[in-house]
């Protein structure tokens, strides 16, 4: 057990864990309190969370602070910033009444959980100077993903304002990594690729178990993920457009995810394909589907809705950038490829031989438990006491 103070700077409110970085937050927070790590949580949300929604986060943190981003075109023209860091800037009064608490609650570890919350850990770290341990868990290598963003993006406004990210996210990345005393990738493949001093270390996604040994489907092709990304709709699109032809029949296809528009609506009911917005339960959806598929062709990091679907033991047909960050001991139980024929073909594969593959789930669950949260924590106590020395 580890008796640490930390602050958690969450870019999103974590609950309910329905897309890929709520779902890399909210297992990562049940797994330190489950090791006795205290936690004032600071965060965004664009609404007032549900009093259920409170109430499941106080199961696990000591407070909870939920800001509103602030979406003002002059600040992200003007600033240095990157516009998803910009629109979470706290200042006045509530950074005022911000310090006040933490000072209260005196903590150990500042943990900034994804970039997008660079401002406020700035903040926080001059306000402690050094009497805390600054600690920056990656999502991705952040300026390769605004580069993936602003490749995908078919919205001339939206492709502008990610093209300006590019440059302002590589500068804010290389600093804030400057700053942190340790530093954690979400991926082996992001922590081989970047030249890293001694400070930096692997901590997987932790993936809740969603095995589930049924035998009667609803979905003979699921995909599930956030459908408001525009490198999800590329790859999804690329999908419909491109393999559907080379399907031997009509298979009931469905997109699960949170906040597709009506345009990407539009578009797959003219090619018979079922969404379902914000699903609530994903382990629910995952249980109705044959075949998962995860067809992304940009982005960094890890996809962790390619970790859910290994987490089932079903059968997965993924792009090859849909299987990037993966632990080559559990690669081997996708089929990918980025040629459009032969992903149907391994679909196709699939469908006559559904499986529930237990060494799979085996494997995964080695790889990608709640466990690994002990290593984190063992190198932040290990710092802690070099400090002290």
């Amino acid at each position: 057990m580890y008796g640490f103070k930390m602050v958690i700077i969450a870019h999103d409110f974590p609950y309910p864990p329905n897309n890929g970085g709520r779902v890399d937050m909210w297992t990562r927070i049940k797994a330190l309190h489950s090791r006795g790590v205290k936690i004032f949580l600071i965060t965004w949300l664009d609404r007032e969370p549900s009093q259920q929604e409170y109430q499941e986060i106080g199961k696990y943190v000591e407070r909870i602070i939920v800001y509103r981003r602030c979406h003002n075109i002059a600040n992200i023209i003007l600033s240095k910033y990157p516009s998803y860091i910009v629109d979470r800037r706290i200042s006045g009064l509530d950074m005022e009444n911000l310090k006040s608490e933490l000072l209260l609650f005196s903590p150990q570890v500042l943990l900034l959980d994804g970039i997008a919350g660079s401002i406020c850990a700035l903040e926080i770290m001059n306000l402690f100077s050094e009497k805390i341990i600054f600690v920056y868990r990656s999502h991705n290598v952040e300026y390769l993903y605004a580069k993936a963003l602003y490749m995908s993006e078919k919205n001339l406004a939206y492709k502008a304002v990610r093209y300006i990210n590019i440059d302002r996210v590589k500068k804010i990345e290389k600093f804030i990594r400057n700053q942190s005393h340790i530093i954690f990738e979400i991926s082996q493949d992001d922590y081989e690729r970047l030249d890293m001093p001694n400070n930096v270390f692997l901590q997987n996604p932790i993936i809740d178990d969603k095995f589930t040994e049924s035998k009667s489907y609803e979905f003979d092709i699921l995909f599930i993920g956030g459908l408001c990304w525009p490198n999800n709709i590329y790859g999804l699109k690329w999908f419909v457009i491109n393999c559907i032809p080379y399907l031997e029949k009509e298979y009931k296809i469905v997109f699960a995810g949170s906040n597709p528009s009506k345009e990407f609506i539009k578009f797959c009911e003219t090619y018979k394909i079922e969404v379902l917005p914000n699903p609530k339960d994903i382990k629910e959806v995952l249980s109705k589907g044959k075949v998962l598929i995860n067809p992304i062709f940009h982005g960094s990091g890890v996809n962790i809705k390619i970790l859910e679907m290994l987490s089932t033991g079903k059968s997965i047909v993924s792009t090859n950038k849909g299987v990037r960050g993966i632990s080559k001991d559990i690669l081997s139980f996708i089929k990918y490829t980025d040629n459009a024929e032969q992903f149907s073909g391994y679909i196709e594969e699939a469908l006559k031989k559904p499986v529930y593959d237990l060494l799979q789930v085996q494997k995964f669950r080695k790889i990608y438990s709640s466990d690994n949260i002990d290593n984190m924590l063992e190198m932040i106590s290990l710092y802690a006491r070099d400090e002290k020395e």
